[in-house]
């Protein structure tokens, strides 16, 4: 296959962003996207040598490159949900492996650790080893006198119970209940004591305490106590495990497994083969490592579809946010720094406006708890980033139309100052891009300048704000249709071998866009919808005033509102006309002229 099919709008906002691309190599996919990789990596690895980290354990059979894309879909479900200062570590379960052999390493870990926003552990654990621990369930415990209960006490395996030795709850659990309260351990009947810890799971009254496998939990015992929790006992019976089941409240269920199309790739395997294919597209000849970003596999394995073409698309979206990144640090960089901590009140355009009830709106969408949710949620953030792109291309419309200005005059400060500062808390605070784009989030905190927060917008809004922010959505809008409008007018295709072509179909000379307002539109917005394009673009209030149409061909049209249309021309030259013929006919006008004169 040489070429990859890309339909839908992603492919013109891609290779607009991509026509729109700085210079400077610094600013540039290819040469950055590399650098993101060894920030993740080293990133991780001092992750893993914290020993304030706890582990987060995921069971699976087999090793994550081979596992299926239902599985991957259930770790980046923890990965999510659990805090930030977590490592990933493996517990391989299958019956088949071989513990003599010692450690277990996790294969291809440099290609899939970066697929994860928590480091991951590079050496497996097995059942029975110090790691091993993980809590599935929570269980109901009676006190010794039968007075007291806690419903729902997390704990692990229900093999591990003997090695129980107390539970944590809170201060104010611990108040309530009294100190010298004990509970009954049901497996083996020893009384456990109670202990006030820092943390009890959401929804639990208490935490089993296992010190024997859980260093951190070390810490509430002291002197001789302390070295008898350290003793491991012995796994609970057949019989132990009957009793304890009777006391089981809840436990962990699996990851419900959405359905995959048939075409979808079916283990993370098949997934990382087909993408090699495409070395080219985010790594250059010297590139010693040309594995997929992370960040594009993440969003690829929770996506609806799991199959090449969705790859590809992924592709452009983390093109498309990386190029809003780049932006960011271009103009940081452009700006007097002292411009940007200064308290003037700021000047929003109508699109600046939009954009942030656009992140305010989608920052206060509930985070996802299902695969289910997950996927949905990706959805919501992708129609976000799709106004972002359109919004980048305002930015650098602007930029262009404003040149001698942008960077130095405006109403108390630049007109890059409210823009950056716009763009910059859009990309770094967007809860949906941290989940989905852990790799480019973590390059955006060592790229990106720190800036005081932009107030809160006010509610309820007033009528003109109302109306400055459907101004905004309408100029987003055209500059959307604008791009769209040059996807048609190139010949823009992924190429597997050679990466990307752009060439024009023809001649840009040959094609002419026309904006038709009725309502006039701001004289800085016009500008920068003038300047939006390499094509000839022009905005008259009726299509009867649009120059050198008379003999084009309309080939794209578009309705903004009832007021505001676009529309794509292929300009044609006028037929030729036979020099005989002309004069008979211009002899013909003046002798009829001349009759009608006479009369």
């Amino acid at each position: 296959m040489k070429y990859v099919i890309l339909q839908g709008s992603w492919r013109a906002l891609f290779f607009a962003a991509f026509r729109r691309q700085p210079s400077s190599k610094n600013y540039r996919y290819k040469y950055v996207a590399s650098k993101i990789k060894k920030l993740v990596l080293d990133t991780h690895r001092k992750g893993l040598v914290n020993a304030e980290f706890e582990p987060i354990m995921v069971r699976c059979d087999r090793q994550l490159f081979t596992s299926s894309i239902h599985k991957l879909r259930e770790v980046i479900l923890k990965d999510i949900s659990e805090p930030s200062e977590r490592y990933i570590k493996i517990l391989q379960t299958g019956t088949t492996l071989r513990r003599d052999r010692g450690p277990i390493g996790v294969l291809s870990w440099q290609n899939i650790a970066p697929i994860f926003g928590h480091p991951l552990n590079p050496i497996c654990a097995t059942e029975g080893t110090d790691s091993s621990l993980e809590y599935r369930n929570t269980l109901r415990l009676s006190s010794k006198d039968g007075r007291e209960e806690l419903l729902r006490v997390r704990w692990p395996d229900l093999g591990y119970s003997n090695s129980c030795r107390g539970v944590g709850v809170t201060e104010e659990k611990l108040n309530e209940l009294g100190k010298d309260v004990e509970f009954v351990n049901p497996a083996n009947g020893n009384l456990l004591r109670l202990y006030q810890v820092n943390e009890v799971p959401e929804g639990c009254d208490g935490i089993g305490l296992f010190p024997a496998y859980v260093p951190s939990q070390r810490q509430y015992f002291t002197g001789l106590e302390l070295c008898a929790a350290l003793i491991r006992q012995s796994p609970c019976t057949k019989e132990e495990q009957s009793k304890l089941e009777a006391h089981i409240s809840s436990s962990v269920t699996a990851v419900a497994e959405q359905p995959l199309d048939e075409t979808c790739f079916v283990t993370l395997k098949q997934l990382m083969d087909a993408i090699n294919k495409c070395k080219t597209l985010w790594s250059s000849g010297r590139d010693k490592d040309k594995t997929c970003p992370g960040d594009i596999l993440r969003c690829s394995l929770i996506s609806q579809k799991v199959d090449f073409c969705q790859l590809i698309e992924e592709y452009c979206k983390h093109y498309i946010l990386f190029s809003l990144v780049s932006q960011a640090s271009r103009m940081s960089h452009a700006l007097d720094q002292s411009a940007l901590h200064e308290s003037h009140e700021l000047e929003f355009s109508p699109m600046d406006a939009f954009v942030r009830q656009e992140f305010q709106r989608v920052n206060r969408t509930a985070l996802p708890t299902t695969v289910s949710e997950l996927i949905e949620y990706k959805k919501e953030i992708d129609k976000f980033l799709e106004l972002l792109s359109t919004y980048y291309f305002s930015i650098v419309s602007e930029m262009k139309a404003f040149s001698r200005t942008y960077f130095r005059d405006g109403t108390n400060v630049p007109r890059a100052v409210p823009v950056l500062k716009v763009l910059q808390e859009v990309i770094r605070d967007c809860k949906g891009f941290k989940i989905f784009y852990p790799n480019l989030s973590l390059y955006m905190t060592k790229v990106l300048p720190e800036m005081s927060k932009l107030a809160e917008p006010k509610e309820p809004i007033t009528t003109d704000e109302e109306e400055n922010l459907k101004l905004g959505s309408k100029i987003l809008t055209m500059f959307k249709h604008i791009a769209q409008f040059e996807n048609m007018m190139f010949y823009d295709k992924f190429t597997i071998t050679t990466g990307l072509e752009i060439d024009p179909i023809t001649s840009l000379k040959t094609w002419k866009i026309v904006i038709v307002s009725k309502n006039p539109l701001p004289v800085e917005i016009k500008r920068s919808l003038l300047f939006s394009s390499r094509i000839y673009t022009e905005c008259v209030r009726d299509l009867e005033n649009a120059t050198l149409i008379q003999h084009a061909i309309c080939e794209d049209r578009k309705m903004i509102d009832e007021d505001t249309f676009m529309f794509l021309y292929r300009l044609q030259r006028p037929p030729k006309v036979d020099k005989e013929q002309l004069t008979d006919a211009i002899i013909a006008k003046l002798e009829d002229a001349s009759k009608t004169y006479h009369t």
